[in-house]
């Protein structure tokens, strides 16, 4: 909102149901900084270690939280899950359902967050590491906004992604070469997670401009040839719609260029990607023959719908946590797996 200098009046209307209002705050938030901008504030000497005492032991000074534990939620339904299929989520018991996990398809609504109580034995910086599963969206990254006692503490925490894996992880945050520190202060931290599209914002934007693009071409179809055309009919659509090959053309080019974004995001020609090569491909073929286009309306619809489906699933990034740790400096991630005789004796 643009506010000029001076007084404004800000006015709330009741119309229905009650609220409570404490406090309305109009700004903008900080640029954070960058991780090295961030870590160049601290010296050596900032570094919480261990100095040789293991991970578990006593005088250890990681701080685990286990992620049902939540101290606040902005949704309702972000509740405690469960998880038994492995002894190695905590709590577990092989004759109880425990709920020992959060997240999962619940955890998926863009701004949808959870906050954690941390109480750390010593202000520093710690490592932190996830043990977390994304089996939801194959191919794809599920990101979230790391915030320290309410601030995101460097650039890089605004999109922590969540790679697509079958089982659970143990993601320690950082980038291929480094792990990042964070710093905590002595004593109850609060830490929160919030859901966020990340880098996929920019492919959802390129898939729902795609979406109205050629549902605008569609319309301007169907006002020629209704909803049924007459396949033995010759409509001269270019005739009658002397734009409608270069807008088919520019909205194939919008679609390519949206599915060489997806894979240089992922890594890979997944679902997504194939999804619009595959709509590229109807699209590009009926620009090459647009006398083709009345048999095959049914196909283009079909692909506008597909392109729909896909913005759905592009938009849901769920996640589920099982816990997560601050680690000393000098000590290493714990395993993700309790071992395999601990998995047999609890099978």
């Amino acid at each position: 909102f643009y506010l000029s200098q001076g007084e404004h009046t800000v006015r709330f209307i009741l119309e229905r149901e009650a609220v409570a209002i404490a406090n309305v705050r109009v700004g903008n938030d900080f640029e954070p900084v960058s991780y090295d901008e961030y870590i160049a504030g601290y010296s050596e000497s900032d570094q919480v270690k261990n100095n040789g005492v293991k991970y578990g032991e006593n005088g250890d000074l990681s701080v685990v939280v286990q992620a049902e534990q939540t101290y606040y939620k902005n949704n309702i339904v972000l509740y405690p899950t469960y998880d038994n299929s492995g002894a190695s989520t905590q709590p577990n018991d092989p004759a109880y359902t425990k709920l020992n996990t959060i997240g999962q398809s619940n955890w998926t609504t863009n701004g949808d967050e959870i906050v954690w109580q941390v109480n750390a034995k010593k202000a520093g910086l710690y490592k932190l590491v996830f043990r977390a599963r994304q089996n939801f969206n194959e191919g794809m990254y599920s990101y979230r906004i790391l915030k320290i006692n309410g601030e995101i503490p460097f650039k890089e925490a605004e999109q922590v992604g969540f790679k697509y894996k079958q089982g659970w992880c143990m993601l320690t945050l950082g980038s291929e070469d480094k792990d990042y520190y964070v710093y905590l202060n002595e004593g109850i931290n609060t830490v929160s997670m919030t859901c966020t599209t990340g880098e996929l914002s920019a492919v959802l934007r390129g898939v729902q401009q795609s979406v109205l693009d050629l549902n605008e071409i569609y319309r301007e179809i169907i006002s020629v040839t209704s909803t049924e055309p007459d396949i033995y009919r010759d409509y001269t659509l270019e005739q009658q719609l002397p734009t409608l090959c270069d807008d088919l053309e520019k909205a194939k080019a919008d679609l390519d260029s949206t599915s060489k974004l997806v894979q240089s995001i992922t890594g890979t020609a997944g679902s997504q990607a194939s999804s619009l090569d595959y709509v590229s491909g109807i699209i590009g073929e009926l620009a090459e023959d647009p006398y083709e286009i009345p048999q095959r309306l049914s196909s283009f619809k079909d692909g506008i719908e597909t392109l729909g489906s896909l913005v759905s699933t592009l938009s849901k990034l769920a996640l589920e946590i099982d816990y997560f740790v601050f680690l000393p400096t000098d000590v290493e991630a714990p395993s993700v797996s309790n071992g395999f005789f601990n998995t047999v004796s609890f099978t």
